[in-house]
């Protein structure tokens, strides 16, 4: 079963959330506006995502 493209690109954008989880949670410093800037970050990447999936599949 081939993974879909919209899965890999999510995918892909979550491998460097979780290797520079703690980087990025230090740099903020605030736990309640680090974990808001990741749920707008997990929306954003799951937007763009589908919208490539949808780019791909309108060229078809």
């Amino acid at each position: 079963m081939k993974p879909s493209a919209e899965f890999s690109i999510y995918l892909a954008g979550i491998v460097p959330a979780g290797l520079f989880y703690e980087h990025i949670k230090n740099a903020v410093g605030s736990d309640s506006l680090f974990f808001a800037l990741f749920v707008a970050y997990l929306l954003t990447l799951r937007l763009v995502a589908a919208g490539i999936k949808r780019f791909i599949s309108n060229r078809r």
